[in-house]
């Protein structure tokens, strides 16, 4: 595995400060230094350029010798909506592309979920040609810790003008 639970690295360590290296915007938390609104999406992304390098380098060097498989280990929480709105529904689908499709979409598809692409805008690091190539299926194990579920719903207010990661997502648990 080249990490595990990347989503936690990024978002608790950058967008709150809770984690190392304890960096966020002053209103989301106890931090000297640090910039929410982009830090998260800036971690995640090299975390993911690392994931598909440290893959190609295993791939070219090792795999073949120890007939190995490599991959990623994600947490992951489901995200069901709390009715049967439409608005709810895509509050928690929302949820789901900020949590697990944040590294997942991209590992598959290449790019961000395009819900993350529209909200984020141009917070949101964008991949390479050449990253992509080397991105896209680079595992052939994917583990997922699922912790636990939420039922999600839609506050109805407009996108806050505070940004961060967990603001971007514009979804209500309860």
């Amino acid at each position: 595995m080249t990490f595990n639970e990347p989503r936690v690295v990024a978002a608790l360590g950058f967008d709150n400060g809770i984690n190392p290296p304890n960096r966020c915007s002053k209103q989301f938390g106890n931090c000297t230094d640090g910039n929410s609104a982009t830090e998260p999406y800036i971690a995640a992304h090299h975390l993911i350029l690392s994931h598909a390098e440290a893959v190609k380098r295993y791939r070219e060097k090792y795999q073949d010798k120890q007939n190995g498989r490599i991959g990623i280990f994600l947490d992951f929480v489901w995200y069901e909506p709390l009715t049967r709105s439409k608005a709810d529904n895509y509050a928690a689908q929302r949820a789901r592309d900020f949590h697990i499709g944040w590294f997942l979409h991209p590992l598959v598809y290449g790019k961000y979920p395009r819900t993350m692409q529209k909200i984020v805008g141009e917070r949101l690091p964008k991949f390479t040609k050449s990253e992509v190539e080397k991105m896209k299926n680079s595992f052939n194990v994917l583990c997922l810790n699922h912790y636990t579920s939420y039922y999600i719903y839609d506050p109805h207010r407009p996108p806050s003008n505070v940004t961060g990661y967990q603001q971007d997502w514009n979804a209500g648990n309860g």
